[in-house]
């Protein structure tokens, strides 16, 4: 380019997007349930489960369970994954501004 005169933008080359994450990215199905041999029940916080007011205990579903027990205020009635992906929903609204903002 000569002296003075703008330079060209660099664009660089379109590529498509993968419509699906690539197969090494995929988490894995497991059965968390039959791994451990637990089954989902009862608890404190399980009250609100069939109205989806509940909120899901993390620990519940991991190898140690949840050391509250039927006692725990959270929910053992969700399968696992329920509080990924309840996590992500609400993210997900509050990037559309539909929870939580200055005016409310």
């Amino acid at each position: 380019a000569a002296r003075g005169a703008p330079a060209a933008p660099f664009a660089p080359p379109a590529r498509p997007r993968p419509s699906a994450a690539p197969e090494w990215r995929r988490e894995p199905v497991v059965d968390v349930a039959a791994q451990l041999g637990r089954d989902p029940e009862e608890s404190v916080g399980s009250a609100l489960h069939d109205v989806n007011e509940c909120r899901p205990c993390a620990f519940f579903w991991k190898p140690q369970g949840c050391v509250h027990g039927a006692d725990c205020g959270f929910c053992h009635m969700c399968l696992p994954g329920a509080l990924k992906a309840r996590k992500k929903k609400f993210r997900s609204e509050g990037r559309k501004g539909g929870v939580g903002g200055a005016d409310e």
